[in-house]
């Protein structure tokens, strides 16, 4: 029955449907910290910096080690890197962090779909990492961002459930929304107006091809309920920096906790 009404809205009303789609892809839901979470983060110097008059929140760990940079994915924030963020601290890494915009304790933004890479790119030429990580959509972000930089330079770059094409993200939304193909191509109409940006050009396997990187690590979970496996796959086969490692028992979100994985990135950063 509900899908039934969402349909008959769809119809009726095609643009409210696409109101409501580009709304669900462009605001994340702003989710809760766990308590390890809240903990970790506490020990941070935190700190507010300005993008495009967007209030940013950073975390930063100083050590003497080398600079490594965490990126979160979408509806995500640098908590998510607890657990990681601890093991590297042992290893005297010095890592940074942020919320992005529309995320965590970052300033809310007009058009976060486009913002949150543009963020990254801006944090990266201010810190200059040594190393990166990602996490699913901030594998956009990242690539995206040192794409339009290419005299940045990162020696070691662990991409954990990364996606592809991020149009594929419009497919998805379309699908838990409910809105048929001629609706959709109208939200990407909407999205090209609202933030003047071509979507189509967000793929991360395009954008690895002309990037500055010594080394890659994808690791993927192939029972990944939100990221097909095929997106890493693709990426890994165009990307000759790139090693894929499939994995098993996580989940999406769950890699981030997981010994196992934290143990392999740290391996691979050390290596």
């Amino acid at each position: 029955m509900t899908k039934l009404i969402i349909r008959l809205i769809c119809f009726f009303s095609p643009s409210f449907m696409v109101k409501k789609a580009y709304e669900k892809l462009a605001f994340p839901q702003i989710k809760k910290l766990r308590p390890h979470e809240i903990r970790v983060l506490e020990k941070a110097t935190s700190e507010t910096v300005i993008f495009n008059n967007i209030n940013l929140k950073t975390y930063r760990y100083l050590n003497s080690g080398p600079k490594i940079f965490l990126v979160h994915g979408w509806e995500g924030h640098g908590g998510n890197f607890a657990d990681i963020i601890e093991a590297l601290l042992d290893k005297n890494y010095h890592v940074f962090t942020f919320d992005a915009p529309s995320h965590g304790s970052s300033d809310r933004s007009t058009n976060s779909l486009f913002d949150f890479p543009e963020a990254v790119q801006f944090l990266i030429q201010k810190e200059q990492p040594d190393h990166i990580i990602s996490h699913s959509f901030g594998a956009v972000a990242t690539t995206y961002a040192l794409y339009n930089n290419p005299t940045l330079h990162i020696k070691k770059y662990a991409l954990l459930s990364n996606p592809d094409r991020f149009v594929d993200r419009v497919d998805f939304i379309a699908e838990q929304v409910g809105i048929t193909e001629k609706v959709k191509k109208r939200l990407l109409k909407k999205i090209t107006q609202e933030t003047s940006q071509d979507i189509e050009r967000l793929s991360v396997s395009d954008f690895v091809q002309k990037i500055s990187v010594e080394k890659a690590l994808i690791i993927h979970d192939k029972n990944d309920k939100i990221q097909p496996i095929r997106d890493p796959e693709n990426v890994n086969n165009i990307w000759n920096k790139s090693t894929l490692e499939i994995i098993e028992g996580t989940g999406h979100f769950r890699m981030l906790r997981t010994d196992f994985v934290i143990h392999r990135i740290i391996s691979f950063l050390n290596d």
